[in-house]
């Protein structure tokens, strides 16, 4: 007080309780997993990441890095920031722009602008974090293949691929460094199908069918050098989630909520029509099924391991993932066996649904 005579010295009160020393721990508290995710935003890679983020610290997200896919690769990169944005992450989460093409460039394109909108986020550039190329600059100047080897080696023997688009820059990350898959401690692809029950050709699954050479790559290289895993197109479609209870989280007032209802308008309205038609029961976002096992290996209920390949001819197999199940061999197979994801509890990725719009 002024004129009071008395002086007043600062104080600073350190807390030694339990709980204090608790906080302090966990903040000090080495990741469970290091995941790297390499995607194509796209809709459905939309929640995938947000199902990702919602985990930290828990899991290190130590990178996104982005192919071409859904759409061109410069929106690509725009769209994978706006998904780290509205996480509130960009402090955290080093975005990298990878391939603008498939190793191998067909003739003809493949049009997804009827279910991820011609932004592949829904066509709603103005919901918050609005789109804008200025987002760019928070892209990083390294090149997605480059950081992928740099970032193997910074995480060597912890470090687990994510891989929710087409599979290129992973392919030409391994013809770079043929080393690579021994450094990494497990892949984990959404990609092909089992029954052949295609979302892009009769047979052919999107991310296969955009590159199938990336695949067949990817698979024979890593098949006996790392774990691999593989969810394909129809397990996702197996384990819908009911469209009432999914409407409900969406219903939330928050930032991911208010992004994620609107960027889905388009694709739910399409899967409406599917299950008035009885092709479907449920909404279906594939990239976020191969995320939950990733997060919660108890997700699966029941996976083979088999050797595989890719096929890249035919007039209606491109792109298609054939696989051995009967074990009668084919020098285009994978050398070793990979773990076929086939039945996953849906009251488990449910929680983690749940969980990402909480």
């Amino acid at each position: 007080m002024s004129g009071s005579g008395l002086s007043f010295v600062p104080v600073v009160c350190v807390n030694f309780s339990p709980f204090h020393k608790e906080i302090v721990e966990y903040q000090k508290m080495e990741p469970e997993k290091y995941l790297l995710i390499d995607c194509d935003p796209g809709v459905d890679d939309c929640f995938a990441i947000m199902m990702a983020l919602t985990q930290s610290p828990k899991i290190k997200i130590v990178a996104i890095t982005c192919v071409n896919g859904n759409v061109g690769i410069k929106q690509v990169a725009i769209n994978a920031v706006r998904v780290v944005k509205v996480c509130e992450m960009l402090d955290q989460v080093p975005i990298y722009q990878g391939c603008a093409d498939p190793v191998l460039l067909m003739p003809g394109s493949i049009d997804s602008s009827f279910y991820h909108g011609k932004d592949g986020m829904g066509d709603v550039p103005d919901i918050e974090p609005r789109s804008d190329e200025n987002l760019l600059r928070h892209v990083q100047d390294e090149h997605a293949v480059n950081a992928i080897i740099r970032l193997s080696k910074k995480y060597e023997g912890k470090l687990q691929i994510l891989a929710i688009g087409p599979l290129t820059n992973v392919a030409l990350a391994t013809r770079l460094d043929p080393d690579l898959p021994e450094r990494l401690k497990s892949v984990h692809i959404l990609g092909g199908t089992i029954r052949g029950h295609g979302n892009v050709t009769p047979c052919s699954e999107y991310n296969f069918f955009t590159d199938p050479e990336a695949a067949q790559m990817v698979l024979r290289g890593f098949s006996h050098r790392c774990p691999v895993q593989i969810l394909t197109y129809e397990v996702t479609t197996d384990h819908p989630l009911p469209p009432h209870w999914f409407d409900g989280l969406l219903e939330k007032d928050s930032a991911k909520c208010n992004f994620f209802r609107e960027v889905y308008k388009t694709p739910k309205l399409l899967e409406l029509e599917d299950i008035s038609a009885g092709v479907s029961t449920g909404y279906i976002i594939c990239d976020a099924y191969i995320v939950s096992v990733v997060l919660r290996p108890d997700c699966i209920i029941k996976s083979r391991k088999l050797r595989m390949g890719v096929e890249l001819g035919g007039n209606l197999s491109r792109g298609s993932l054939v696989i051995d199940h009967k074990s009668k061999g084919s020098p285009h197979l994978t050398e070793g066996a990979i773990e076929l994801i086939e039945e996953i509890d849906v009251e488990k990725f449910k929680e983690l649904v749940a969980e990402t719009l909480a």
